[in-house]
């Protein structure tokens, strides 16, 4: 448990010193992953099911939009906003069960 939590760790802190977009997702996406193998077999997994493959989903639809454009600064801008959202979103949740410290 202790080495997914870890990992998890390392891929939020990786989340933050990126500035790539597909980088985020697939940092973000993977951070997702262990969230879901923490909770596998507990009742938190049935809790969190649904929020997480939502989540899943929205950083699918991202990647697929921003395969069809070359990003502007704008459209860069607002993806990195969205993408630190979400990441807001799963460190509530790391946070509440107890996954993550706040420091």
């Amino acid at each position: 448990m202790e080495s997914l939590k870890s990992g998890f760790i390392v891929l939020l802190e990786s989340f933050e010193f990126s500035s790539d977009v597909e980088e985020r997702i697939r940092l973000l996406r993977a951070a997702v992953g262990k969230l879901e193998n923490i909770f596998y077999g507990t009742e938190k997994e049935d809790v969190y099911r649904d929020v997480l493959r939502r989540l899943k989903l929205r950083l699918k639809e991202l990647r697929a939009q921003m395969g069809s454009f070359n990003l502007d600064f704008e459209e860069w801008r607002v993806m990195m906003d969205t993408l630190d959202e979400m990441r807001d979103e799963v460190e509530r949740i790391a946070v509440k069960e107890g996954v993550l410290e706040l420091q």
